[in-house]
């Protein structure tokens, strides 16, 4: 497994210097400002809340590094309320129509923002104990770059300890316990993989980094192209569909 973490920190290195980094450490830009990315993430935040409870997770197992993952599973399933809490305290959280909820969540503006959590899911179910171990491992370190970030703005703006998903709180959550035991990176060091598994191993690890590079990829756009005043402002949040893509797949199915 050493070969395998080894590859993963490299490829953090460079997931750490995508185009949404930089705004974010780039303090000419208002703090709020380079948060204005915080609606696109609604989708994944609730779909990443699905694959932690019924993707990742098996009871039904006596496999240790099943029971490592389920341990993660748990911690990770339940940030979705600091998110619900900080749309409120950054005055997001919108008294919208139903309808537009669901063409915002849908909408063409958040495509990564879906697939990173479906194609993740197609990717899972085919995992062994150990590759989801490597893909946790993933799962945690892109999670700990973005919101160390996102914890500097925070407390920039004199909220770390209280935003709570964008904060320190989640920041701390996700250092101080990672897999829920004080001493998991010497049990990943010590995992023997053979050499077709190092070999899945660092096919698993480009896939995933891929999902996130595209997903992160997107909040940047999302944050460049929409102003924080005027989202908070608006009486729902833009949405738009591709009717055109609609009425291809009519086609096809006619």
């Amino acid at each position: 497994m050493k070969n395998v973490l080894t590859y993963i920190e490299a490829k953090n290195q460079a997931f750490g210097q995508r185009e949404i980094f930089e705004l974010l450490k780039n303090k000419a830009i208002p703090g709020k400002q380079r948060l204005a990315f915080v609606p696109y993430m609604a989708h994944f935040v609730f779909s990443f809340m699905d694959v932690n409870r019924f993707i990742l997770r098996d009871l039904e197992t006596d496999d240790d590094y099943q029971k490592l993952v389920n341990i993660h599973s748990y911690e990770d399933a339940h940030h979705w309320p600091w998110y619900l809490e900080d749309l409120k305290k950054l005055g997001l959280d919108k008294q919208q129509s139903f309808s537009s909820t669901l063409l915002f969540l849908w909408s063409d503006q958040g495509i990564q923002s879906r697939m990173i959590t479906y194609d993740m899911i197609a990717i899972a179910r085919q995992l062994s104990a150990k590759e989801k171990i490597i893909l946790v491992e993933v799962i945690e370190k892109t999670g700990s770059v973005f919101l160390g970030v996102t914890a500097d703005v925070s407390n920039e703006l004199g909220q770390g300890d209280n935003y709570l998903y964008y904060g320190n709180n989640h920041l701390a959550c996700e250092t101080g316990h990672h897999m829920g035991t004080d001493n998991v990176e010497d049990f990943l060091h010590a995992i023997v993989l053979n050499d077709e598994e190092i070999k899945n191993g660092y096919a698993l690890v480009d896939k995933i980094y891929d999902l996130y590079n595209n997903f992160v990829d997107e909040m940047f756009q999302y944050a460049s192209n929409h102003s924080f005043e005027e989202l908070v402002k608006c009486e729902s949040f833009p949405q738009f569909i591709d009717l055109e893509v609609l009425e291809e797949s009519r086609s096809l199915d006619g």
